[in-house]
């Protein structure tokens, strides 16, 4: 099975209409009988969210698949048990030809070789894998098949090391000589984004010999720190968020948190860092504030929220605070849950409030959610061992075919109230702003939002609990 994982992030389902779309990923094979294909792509490296569409297999094995797309991006693929990569642009119009013989059966129209080369490259990087995976995430690289490889080197060991994939991998996306321009670029700027970040992160800069430094600065002065058309780039997201890091531990002479010293880094990305200006500082620093911002923490980020949004110039990363500036107040601690209703897998309707006077641990989840089947199946034991009449384990499912929830393994091996939601397009979805999953809530016995409750998985899950019922 082809596993062309790209990146991971956060999910939310976006049902497009065939009059609102300006790409399309169609094909045809009889052997196709029933099922479903989705497609899948990052639209926004702020927030992480990311559209899924999914359809129906015809019977004659034909599907099409109706997206909406503002910018050029990375997507997956998933048609019945296979992966695949696609470079989307808007306008494009895919072609897929499935045999199960080959592995590779892409025809983009206008830009032949960049799926191709994606998955040629993922073959030969071998990050198309779940356990080789480079995992994207705000401040961080985690370089798992590399880590055996980096941990005995010295500095200037590790420095050469990451350099040399860096190199190979640029290599690679100069040689899809058949891709566009466009799409080499993207590539280009993934790679160099994935790889200098890596440096930043495993490589103290201090501790370097003078080549070391000179090939260090070398290599950052290849990226183009003020690209606006990289902004929507994963490989921009992740370097930036180490190169804020990096420059801001060099004037405090020491190692810093993205979560645990945001301000520290707030500071220094506003008065200090003359190399980024306009669009890009804005993103950078939107991008901090958003991934910290929540309703743990909105109190004391009130102050850096009032005037970053008061100078905001790009509209769209004003939105995105302002949206999540009210998301961290609706549901902190202390607020009322809002009541929504659900339908049990006897059509009964039932509703949040018919839990008042029990602890409700809320989990939304669907079956295309990976992450939430994980932590699922992860935090199995933890409910079990915190069982108690006064502790209800509430699982809403936000499938929209209701034969998908009733038919998922899941439903039956966990532990809990299981009800269903027809879709995050729902009345409970919406209310709850479900965009992306998995999503937890705690709501105490007076309906009320619990702060600081760590997850199911966590360690500390059973003593925490237990100690509420006491």
């Amino acid at each position: 099975m082809r596993f062309c994982l790209f990146m991971i992030s956060l999910l939310c389902m976006s049902a497009v209409g065939f009059a609102q779309s300006n790409t399309f990923v169609f094909g045809n094979n009889p052997a196709l009988k029933g099922g479903n294909v989705s497609v899948s792509m990052v639209t926004s490296q702020l927030d992480g969210e990311e559209t899924i569409v999914e359809t129906m297999i015809n019977p004659d094995g034909s599907f099409i698949v109706p997206l909406e797309i503002q910018q050029a991006g990375i997507g997956i693929m998933t048609l019945m048990d296979d992966r695949y990569y696609l470079y989307l642009e808007p306008g494009n119009r895919l072609q897929f030809s499935f045999d199960r013989t080959r592995d590779k059966a892409l025809q983009v129209e206008g830009d032949e070789g960049a799926s191709e080369c994606l998955c040629a490259f993922g073959d030969k990087f071998n990050f198309a894998t779940k356990e080789n995976s480079i995992i994207l995430a705000p401040g961080t690289v985690v370089l798992t098949e590399h880590h055996e490889n980096l941990k005995h080197l010295s500095p200037d060991e590790r420095m050469a090391y990451i350099d040399g994939k860096r190199r190979d991998e640029l290599a690679f996306a100069d040689a899809c000589s058949d891709a566009s321009a466009a799409f080499r670029d993207y590539l280009k700027v993934f790679v160099n984004g994935k790889w200098l970040s890596a440096q930043l992160r495993y490589v103290g800069y201090q501790d370097l010999n003078d080549a070391s430094k000179t090939s260090f600065h070398a290599a950052i002065g290849d990226f183009d720190l003020n690209d606006v058309a990289a902004l929507d780039n994963p490989g921009y997201g992740v370097f930036i968020d180490n190169y804020l890091m990096h420059r801001t531990s060099e004037a405090v002479n020491r190692k810093l948190d993205y979560f645990k010293d945001w301000e520290m880094l707030y500071e220094y990305g506003c008065n200090l860092m003359e190399e980024i200006s306009g669009q890009a500082r804005e993103y950078m620093l939107t991008r901090l504030i958003f991934t910290n911002l929540n309703p743990r923490k909105a109190a004391s980020m009130e102050s850096v929220y009032t005037s970053m949004t008061a100078n905001l110039k790009t509209p769209r990363y004003l939105e995105l605070l302002e949206k999540k500036w009210a998301r961290a107040f609706k549901f902190a601690g202390g607020s009322t849950a809002p009541d929504i209703s659900f339908v049990s897998e006897e059509k009964k309707q039932s509703w949040l409030s018919d839990y008042r006077g029990k602890y409700v641990y809320l989990s939304f989840w669907a079956k295309w959610c990976g992450k939430c089947i994980d932590e699922m199946a992860a935090s199995e034991a933890n409910r079990v061992a915190a069982q108690d009449k006064e502790i209800e384990y509430l699982f809403v499912n936000v499938d929209e075919n209701r034969a998908d929830w009733l038919d998922h393994p899941s439903r039956e091996s966990t532990t809990g109230t299981h009800v269903w939601t027809p879709g995050i397009k729902s009345d409970a979805a919406k209310t709850y702003e479900i965009f992306s999953l998995p999503r937890y809530y705690l709501i105490d016995p007076e309906g009320e939002f619990v702060d600081g409750f760590p997850k199911a998985s966590d360690p500390e899950f059973v003593t925490y609990m237990k100690s509420l019922v006491q």
